[in-house]
């Protein structure tokens, strides 16, 4: 087949180029890791980010909802699509089309932010247990990335190397880049469409993000369209405590739900002060709410200032419990 051996001919051509991207790519992922290990707070305010952005009335609902569903056809369709057209072509390839160095600087950048959230395991939030499976993931998609990358840094070469594509005209040698491009995207496409398979088995089957103490969504009455909710469920370990952190406003309504599938909890709201005097171990701190020993609680509250909050969830027991958490509030 002709477009399988032009492929062919691209990545032997050019592999040493492929084998440079991927070493800054990963080599990206690694540094990231070294600053989660140094900058602990800004691994978990990225983590609590994300969870914003998934949740619905965030960036990519569908997708959060189409995992918390527990339907894995579904999750894997709607994490091919939002990897691949946003993710690939209008992030990547459309703006590497006017400025070719781009693909090599926001990849690279991408896989910074990864790095920083998704390789240090964080106790009761993102444990070993489940980041495990999802390294696997990470080089997979990845992968996808760097051979969009692979793609669009070829054009960069073209205006500035024409002779590499056989002729001294940058126009006609920017031309063939762009060719190339887009068969590569087809390979781009395949492992993604991998990735997004493995990714909706391991997250829904494996890490059991649809199971545990589910309690249907949170109730919005009252509070308009114009509000984020957000999902998640979380296993804290014996006598440890966990968080959650969202930036929330002054006078905007809040409402929470907390449920335990094994041992009482003890829940908190913070604002930030609070947090870190609670945090050092201090006895001079108050909780905006607090429910002890419940294994189901929900609550209103309305922020007093605009602020980062700290939703704190305690086991006191001797054995390891998985929470579902749902939280709603005006924006």
């Amino acid at each position: 087949m002709r477009l399988l051996e032009d492929i062919k001919a691209i990545f032997r051509k050019d592999w040493k180029l492929f084998l440079i991207i991927n070493a800054i790519y990963f080599g990206a992922i690694l540094l990231g890791a070294v600053i989660a290990l140094v900058y602990p707070d800004l691994q978990m305010s990225m983590i609590a980010a994300t969870g914003q952005t998934y949740g619905s009335g965030g960036v990519y609902a569908s997708i959060g909802d189409a995992y918390t569903s527990g339907n894995v056809v579904m999750a894997a369709i709607a994490t091919f699509l939002v990897n691949f057209i946003p993710g690939t072509l209008l992030m990547i390839v459309l703006p590497s089309l006017i400025l070719p160095f781009w693909a090599l600087l926001f990849c690279t950048f991408r896989a910074l932010i990864w790095g920083v959230m998704l390789v240090v395991p964080v106790p009761g939030v993102l444990p070993l247990s489940t980041l495990a499976p999802h390294y696997l993931t990470l080089v997979l998609e990845g992968e996808a990335y760097i051979i969009a990358m692979f793609a669009c840094t070829r054009g960069l070469i073209a205006l500035l190397q024409p002779k590499a594509f056989g002729t001294d005209s940058r126009l006609q040698a920017y031309k063939q880049a762009i060719i190339d491009n887009g068969k590569l995207l087809l390979v781009v496409a395949l492992v993604l469409a991998v990735a997004a398979t493995y990714e909706a088995i391991e997250v829904i089957a494996v890490a059991g993000v649809a199971g545990g103490a589910s309690s249907g969504e949170l109730s919005g009455a009252g509070f308009g369209a114009n509000s984020s909710y957000s999902n998640w469920w979380q296993n804290i370990e014996s006598n440890s405590t966990t968080w959650t952190t969202f930036n929330l406003t002054a006078g905007k309504p809040a409402r929470a739900q907390f449920n335990s599938e094994g041992s009482p909890i003890d829940v908190m709201v913070m604002d930030q002060d609070n947090y870190t005097a609670f945090d050092a171990g201090g006895s001079n701190w108050s909780a905006y709410v607090a429910a002890n020993d419940t294994v189901s609680v929900i609550f209103d509250f309305t922020p007093t200032h605009d602020d980062t909050y700290w939703f704190v969830v305690k086991n006191d027991g001797n054995a390891m419990t998985r929470i579902h958490a749902q939280l709603r509030y005006q924006v």
